[in-house]
C-alpha cells in the first residue's frame, strides 16, 4: 500500500478541481473554492477556441468536458448541471 507524504486537503489540486466541475465526489473545500473562482467568468466556445490561435484542434474540438471522451458508449449517464467546463486540445499543424 502506498502512502502519500504530507497530504494537505487545504492545498487545491487541479485534478480534484476538475472532479468537482464534473460533479464528482473526490474533492475538498479548497478545490471547490478554486473551481468557483474560475467560474466567475465563462468564456463562450468561440472565445475559448480563439485561445488556440493557429494551432490545429484535435477531435472532438472544443466541447463540454463531459463530451471529451469519444470512446464512451452512448449509455454513459452524464448528470445534468448548470453551465459547462469547456475543454480542447490542439497540436502544431
Amino acid at each position: 500500500m502506498a502512502i502519500v507524504a504530507d497530504f494537505d486537503p487545504s492545498t487545491p489540486s487541479i485534478a480534484r478541481v476538475y472532479d468537482y466541475l464534473l460533479n464528482g465526489k473526490d474533492n475538498f473545500a479548497a478545490d471547490r473554492e478554486v473551481a468557483k473562482a474560475a467560474l466567475v467568468y465563462n468564456h463562450s466556445v468561440t472565445e475559448f477556441s480563439s485561445f488556440f490561435g493557429p494551432l490545429e484542434l484535435v477531435p472532438p474540438g472544443v466541447v463540454d468536458a463531459r463530451e471529451w471522451r469519444p470512446d464512451w458508449e452512448p449509455a454513459v449517464h452524464l448528470p445534468s448541471r448548470d453551465g459547462q467546463a469547456i475543454v480542447g486540445v490542439a497540436r502544431v499543424g
